[in-house]
């Protein structure tokens, strides 16, 4: 029923109609994730990931504009908890080097605290990774520096 559900409000994600409001598409977009989000706890994290990065890869923003991928990564980051997998963190780090994720998540919208949150999550993986397992490190250390790279950066673009 957990991949029925995902399926079923990537389907919401991706209609638009022009007899409802921008407003309410939004409200309903944003229910969808999350519904995504509760996926995501329930087990469906990196198959929840991947779809939304498919969709900002092949529909760009015209499906979840900057405000909803914020909404998204900010319910992301309330929820993850360390240690986390090396799938996981390749799927996550691979979401938040997006392009449509960076330009979203290093506007002026989005609160200087979760972009410092998102370094503290980078950081304790690092650190639980060299500690735990060289492999793990190995296998996740160049999405990590990617994601540092990114948001370490002062910047905020307007």
């Amino acid at each position: 029923a957990r991949p029925a559900a995902l399926e079923l409000s990537l389907i919401f994600i991706g209609h638009s109609n022009s007899d409802i409001s921008h407003q309410k598409m939004e409200s309903i977009k944003e229910q969808c994730l999350r519904l995504m989000l509760l996926l995501s706890a329930q087990g469906l994290c990196i198959e929840v990931i991947s779809a939304v990065k498919d969709k900002l890869r092949k529909n760009g923003s015209s499906e979840l504009d900057s405000a909803l991928i914020r909404y998204f990564v900010s319910g992301l980051l309330d929820t993850v908890q360390t240690p986390l997998t090396v799938p996981f963190c390749n799927s996550f780090c691979g979401l938040l080097v997006e392009r449509q994720c960076v330009d979203a998540l290093k506007s002026q919208h989005f609160e200087n605290g979760r972009r410092a949150q998102i370094i503290q999550l980078i950081n304790q993986v690092e650190t639980d990774g060299k500690r735990i397992d060289e492999r793990f490190w190995t296998n996740v250390r160049p999405m990590l520096t990617a994601v540092k790279s990114v948001y370490s950066a002062g910047e905020v673009l307007n």
